[in-house]
């Protein structure tokens, strides 16, 4: 005979699982860059400021939206899992592909679940599109409409943003700066300085030094209050050396960018990449330093986590190639353009490379 008192301890535990797996679902979850502890419920309101959610126990709370790294749906389904993963990791073609499953698979009837889902898929095809001139303009469409049609989204000023750099990759200054000049707008100093940053960004493509600097010094002389105000300080301080770089003073950017590289947070990739890429820059301009130029350019081909910057990993790339037969080595190069050709044959470096 079953022994009563086991029989009793099974039946506890698999009610006890029941409770545990009862609480757990049903629930949506916040993951926030302020602190490790993640606000979870329902959430109830939604803005382009902040996000509303009432916990099942105790009063609701306002997350900010520039404190949202992402949120993850009671009702969400896989598809939509595996397309953060693939956005995360730089693959944004599988991506875009899993998000326009997650449309299909999530409930319709989801507002803010389908917006997200809006968001992913522009936002991946804004990422793809500035290493893939393709997607340009379908990139350019997507953010312009979930900026139309959600105005009150928490990503809004995310999506400003990446369409300002869309803009900018099609050389389109003038579109660019006055939506960059919409963030400016934000509450919040983080974004703001973020607004400054990418105006700098944008006299730089129109080769405006003066007005480059500007924009970038008031980033760089304002008070940084937390991790990402710091991160925009050093993406100024990017900015100068930039400038001096575009000054011919190729010494004093490189001291500058290697700076910011042993400053800056390792988690920060996109700064990190991009100063590598300037400070292989600077190296190949001083004519002499073409070693240190490549093994700038090679982090961003070694290095997983700032391969994922596409953009900047053809641009690496393409300098590369160009800068191996100099060093005696021109099988490298051709190792560098083959890569260059087969990862990104729609990059301006590929096309770039070809012509030369």
């Amino acid at each position: 005979m079953i022994n009563r008192q086991i029989i009793s301890t099974v039946l506890f535990g698999s009610l006890l699982i029941s409770v545990v797996d009862r609480t757990a679902v049903g629930l949506d979850t916040i993951t926030r860059r302020s602190t490790d502890k993640r606000a979870a419920g329902e959430i109830t309101d939604v803005s382009k400021t902040e996000v509303t959610v009432k916990p099942k126990v105790g009063s609701a709370t306002k997350v900010p939206a520039n404190d949202i790294i992402r949120i993850e749906w009671d009702s969400e389904p896989a598809s939509l899992k595996l397309a953060r993963s693939n956005a995360a990791g730089g693959q944004y073609e599988s991506a875009i592909e899993n998000f326009n499953k997650a449309k299909s698979d999530a409930p319709a009837s989801k507002e803010f679940l389908q917006a997200d889902i809006a968001y992913g898929i522009a936002h991946a095809t804004g990422k793809q599109a500035l290493v893939d001139a393709e997607q340009q303009e379908t990139a350019v469409a997507l953010l312009n409409t979930f900026i139309e049609d959600h105005a009150d989204h928490y990503r809004f000023f995310d999506a400003l943003l990446l369409l300002g750099d869309v803009h900018l990759a099609r050389e389109e200054t003038t579109e660019a700066e006055a939506v960059f000049n919409r963030v400016a707008a934000a509450p919040w100093p983080d974004y703001q300085m973020a607004a400054n940053v990418a105006l700098g960004r944008a006299a730089i493509s129109r080769d405006d030094i003066v007005g480059a600097r500007s924009a970038y010094e008031k980033v760089a002389g304002m008070t940084a209050s937390g991790p990402a105000e710091e991160s925009r300080k050093f993406e100024a301080l990017l900015g100068l050396a930039t400038v001096l770089q575009r000054e011919n003073k190729f010494k004093e950017a490189a001291e500058a960018l290697n700076e910011v590289i042993l400053n800056s947070s390792a988690d920060d990739t996109r700064l990190q990449a991009e100063a590598y890429v300037r400070q292989g820059d600077c190296y190949a301009a001083i004519g002499d330093r073409e070693k240190d130029a490549v093994m700038a350019y090679l982090h961003l081909d070694v290095i997983p986590s700032l391969s994922v910057e596409k953009d900047l990993h053809a641009e690496a790339l393409y300098h590369l190639a160009k800068l191996w037969p100099n060093l005696g080595h021109v099988d490298r190069a051709d190792l560098a353009a083959g890569k260059l050709q087969s990862e990104y044959p729609n990059s301006p470096w590929t096309k770039k490379l070809a012509n030369e």
